[in-house]
């Protein structure tokens, strides 16, 4: 009995600080201009492996850190990118080491897989309801990218397959379908939808911001075909004596969501796997 209150007041501890990182990420993300301090992204993740490490059994955190290197490791590639910021793969890290499996699942599944199931189908959903009003009023102007009907011909495809099963989670299937249907949206209408994100702003304000495409043509003499706004390339624009750039500055903050889905996987995780 000792022995499972002790794992219950484990798990208690390590979901309750990846709760309060994932909130205090969502303040920043909403009230800071999406810009979430490097100081508190090194300490919890510090935190995070410390308490992780004194209060997980080697196998899980073992299992929890190959999962967090993973996630990092193709976070960094998506950031040299400008696909998504440092923060996100961090943070993602941090949860996949607090709490490397899903609770009371029938074999050890990751749980941050549940975590972005959960928080990537509502941002898509949001995402598209967004853009959709938007594009809306201003109207289509971009060529429609009809090849990125393969996103909902590939689900078809899926859900061909998944309904020979004999047993199927509608829950699952239902929310596989919200977000292919999202992403197909966005897909068709991305050169729309990235037009309708970008502003200008000025160099001295920037912080590892994502380059408009036009902006990176047009500065590539200066800085090469980078598209991420770091310290070294910011420095390099000021000595070219360029004041102001245009970014992708409206794009939408994700850290609600995946707080959003962290809390469904905590108490609906095996309701949508099994």
């Amino acid at each position: 009995m000792m022995l499972a209150l002790s794992t219950a007041l484990s798990f208690l501890v390590r979901a309750s600080l990846g709760g309060l990182f994932l909130l205090i990420a969502s303040a920043y993300d909403l009230l800071n201009n999406k810009n979430i301090p490097d100081e508190f992204l090194v300490w919890s993740l510090g935190i995070s492996f410390l308490v992780a490490f004194f209060t997980l059994p080697s196998s899980d955190f073992l299992y929890g850190s190959i999962q967090a290197l993973i996630i990092v490791a193709f976070g960094y590639l998506l950031y040299i990118k400008g696909v998504m910021g440092l923060a996100d793969p961090i943070l993602l890290a941090e949860i996949s080491v607090l709490i490397p499996t899903l609770p009371n699942a029938l074999f050890a599944f990751p749980f941050i897989l549940v975590v972005l199931i959960y928080g990537g189908v509502f941002f898509a959903l949001f995402a598209a309801l967004y853009f959709g009003f938007k594009l809306w009023k201003r109207g289509i102007k971009k060529k429609i990218k009809w090849m990125n009907l393969l996103i909902f011909i590939s689900f078809l495809l899926f859900w061909y397959v998944y309904a020979q099963l004999p047993m199927q989670n509608m829950l699952f299937l239902a929310m596989l379908a919200i977000l292919s249907i999202a992403a197909t949206f966005v897909g068709l209408f991305v050169d729309d939808v990235k037009d309708l994100m970008i502003v200008e702003m000025p160099l001295k304000k920037a912080r590892e911001e994502v380059l408009a495409d036009e902006e990176v043509e047009k500065l590539s003499s200066y800085i090469g075909w980078k598209n991420v706004l770091t310290a070294s390339v910011i420095e390099r624009l000021k000595k070219a004596g360029i004041k102001k750039v245009k970014v992708y500055g409206g794009m939408l903050p994700f850290m609600p969501f995946l707080l959003g889905g962290f809390l469904l996987a905590l108490f609906y995780g095996t309701v949508l796997l099994f």
